[in-house]
């Protein structure tokens, strides 16, 4: 029993070991030097594993092949190299000068070179993951690319993050008043209109509407507004921007009375204005090159409230019933496209 376990044990790590051999020989960077180069062979793949983070090898034959792989050699405008990369499947092509590569000495220099030459390749997988033509050829070892995803994550620079575009977007809102926790739902527009990479207007076109229970009947509530905030733009990564900034909004409300009973109360309507300061945050996804996905969540003070009453004004003796007064919360989601 203990024998046929440790002969299982002995397999399953023999597995292993193949499998991660394997992967290791597709993964590695094969480099080949013409003896007119006078560089130090074992140094040179020394330095590039730790310039590329990943195995590298002689030139690999047929039974080994390489996902990546360089030949350097000796020609009449200077020292060559040639690439031919498994992994964005193109080659490419380099002139060095035949003076910076005397002696062993410039062994270092070589290996930054050919490193240098195989991430400009590699990097093609973050420029474009997906091209628009697909290169003749086998995709990709998916092993063999994730070891170049790491190399360039190591070696290169974080690539400037996506620029702010205008956009335009539709947008579904839910409203609430802080007066008598009146909740107004509606829809509208959102435009991001650039001024900085890191600022821009934020400008918003909405209406919202409402039936709100009072006693002695109903009153139906509508509202247009417009507000425009000037945020602060913060790109979190390539897909996600966060915009915060201060506003104001300044509308209109019209109300309209419904009393359950006509013959003993009067329903009266008007409309009036409202409006104030406002903070403004949202939360922005890039959903493909073009289009957006955004959450919003708009506070403000109602400086110009709107108030609904009933009694007789002549008499001063008005009850409120409903008002468009002190904060109002309002959250949005939105889709739309950036131009």
């Amino acid at each position: 029993m203990r024998a046929s376990t440790c002969f299982a044990l002995c397999a399953a790590l023999s597995a292993c070991a193949a499998g991660a051999a394997r992967a290791q020989s597709q993964a590695a960077v094969a480099v080949s030097v013409d003896p007119c180069v006078p560089v130090d062979h074992h140094k040179l793949r020394e330095l590039l594993a730790i310039e590329l983070g990943t195995a590298t090898a002689a030139a690999a034959g047929p039974a080994k092949p390489a996902a990546t792989s360089v030949h350097v050699s000796c020609g009449a405008q200077g020292i060559e190299l040639r690439l031919e990369d498994a992994i964005t499947r193109k080659s490419m092509a380099r002139l060095l000068p035949a003076s910076s590569f005397m002696d062993t000495s410039s062994t270092r220099l070589l290996a930054l070179a050919i490193a240098e030459f195989v991430v400009a390749s590699w990097i093609e997988l973050r420029l474009q993951p997906e091209p628009a033509v697909e290169p003749v050829g086998p995709p990709p070892d998916p092993a063999a690319r994730q070891m170049a995803e790491q190399a360039i994550e190591q070696r290169t620079p974080e690539l400037p993050l996506t620029k702010l575009d205008p956009s335009l977007s539709a947008a579904a809102t839910l409203q609430l008043w802080s007066a008598d926790q009146s909740v107004l739902i509606g829809g509208g527009l959102r435009m991001t209109l650039p001024l900085l990479p890191t600022l821009a207007w934020m400008v918003a076109a909405d209406f919202a509407t409402a039936n709100v229970g009072v006693p002695f009947g109903n009153i139906d509530v509508l509202t247009a507004s417009a507000a425009l905030a000037l945020a602060v733009h913060l790109q979190v990564s390539r897909v996600v921007a966060i915009y915060a900034g201060p506003g104001a909004r300044l509308g209109i409300a019209r109300m309209t009375g419904k009393p359950a009973d006509p013959e003993s109360t009067f329903g009266d309507d008007f409309t009036a204005g409202f409006g104030g300061p406002l903070l403004l945050g949202r939360v922005e996804l890039r959903a493909s090159q073009r289009v957006r996905l955004a959450f919003e969540l708009e506070t403000g003070l109602a400086t110009l409230p709107v108030r609904a009453t009933l009694g007789d004004r002549l008499r001063l003796d008005e009850r409120e019933l409903l008002a468009l007064a002190g904060v109002w919360v309002t959250s949005a989601l939105s889709i739309g496209v950036a131009f």
